[in-house]
């Protein structure tokens, strides 16, 4: 897979076992609108944008770096553009 900067890798499933952990960011006007300028600069589809969007509205208002957890590839291609902690699952 090569080098991937700010990747961590984990095996197929094993997010799925910490449902209890994750966080619901409410889709409001501030995430729709950084959506819609992810999906224009990065060419991500509509649900894509709206996943990079809310955890980049929730880092930026909570100070903290949660990862993004993603199996996509085109979720990864433009988490890595922006720059995003990710947790790449095979």
């Amino acid at each position: 897979m090569g080098n991937l900067p700010n990747v961590t890798l984990l095996p197929s499933g094993l997010g799925f076992a910490n449902r209890s952990y994750w966080e619901l960011v409410e889709v409001g006007e501030i995430v729709l609108n950084q959506a819609e300028e992810l999906a224009q600069k990065t060419g991500v589809r509509t649900l894509d944008a709206l996943h990079l969007a809310s955890v980049l509205t929730f880092q930026a208002a909570s100070g903290l770096a949660i990862p993004f957890i993603t199996a996509d590839v085109r979720q990864r291609k433009a988490a890595e553009a922006l720059g995003v902690n990710l947790v790449w699952i095979e």
